[in-house]
């Protein structure tokens, strides 16, 4: 028999409500217990934090892979053309030619947008940080969804009506106009062209405003 030691002692004034308030849970829930649960009480009872954190940054992929995307796609396009009109334009050598070149400049010029070290979006708690149209506060975003568009798959935003960003006003509203016609977001991001995808910028809006997202 072992003697207790001494300042070891149970105190009767302790109860579990004087547990420090972020102590860790008793216990992790179970399997069935998390199939009714959702994804953000799954990771909150497993200390996890779902999403990015705050402030969040996000960049295009890099030049050499920016340029190969364009060029894939360029490939892609003329066979699609060839098969299905093989005696239409797409069967032109004109019309290849300058589909490549609008291709091609398109293609040189995102390559360069890539090596531009700066995020082409920062998000934070009071809004956003958009390279090419400036700092837009949560008050003049109307909304922000997926695309989960075929040929133009990736992320994007809208702003409220009558709102224009500091920057690039009259470009910002000729991208809006030919992006609304496709039922696209106003400012849109290509899945193929964003380092790690469109999912995690999704995740940063909704954890700073998920009352913004729509479908």
């Amino acid at each position: 028999m072992t003697d207790k030691n001494p300042n070891e002692h149970d105190d009767p004034t302790v109860t579990p409500d004087d547990a420090p308030a972020d102590a860790a849970p008793l216990r992790k829930p179970t399997r069935e217990e998390m199939r009714d649960m959702s994804d953000e009480e799954i990771m909150a009872a497993h200390g996890m934090e779902l999403g990015p954190r705050l402030p969040a940054e996000f960049r295009l992929m890099a030049g050499k892979q920016v340029l190969l995307a364009f060029l894939c796609a360029l490939a892609v396009g003329l066979v699609l053309s060839r098969i299905m009109d093989p005696e239409g334009p797409g069967g032109d050598s004109v019309f290849l030619w300058v589909a490549g070149l609008v291709f091609l400049a398109a293609g040189l010029f995102f390559w360069k947008e890539g090596r531009d070290p700066r995020p082409i979006l920062v998000v934070d708690a009071d809004g956003i940080t958009d390279r090419a149209f400036g700092r837009i506060p949560w008050a003049d975003i109307a909304a922000f969804r997926m695309n989960g568009s075929l040929f133009n798959p990736g992320f994007g935003y809208s702003l409220k009506k009558g709102v224009a960003p500091q920057k690039k006003a009259v470009l910002y509203k000729l991208q809006a106009g030919m992006n609304r016609l496709s039922a696209l977001p106003e400012r849109t991001f290509r899945k193929q062209m964003v380092a790690g995808g469109c999912d995690p910028m999704l995740l940063a809006f909704r954890k700073a405003r998920p009352d913004l997202e729509t479908r």
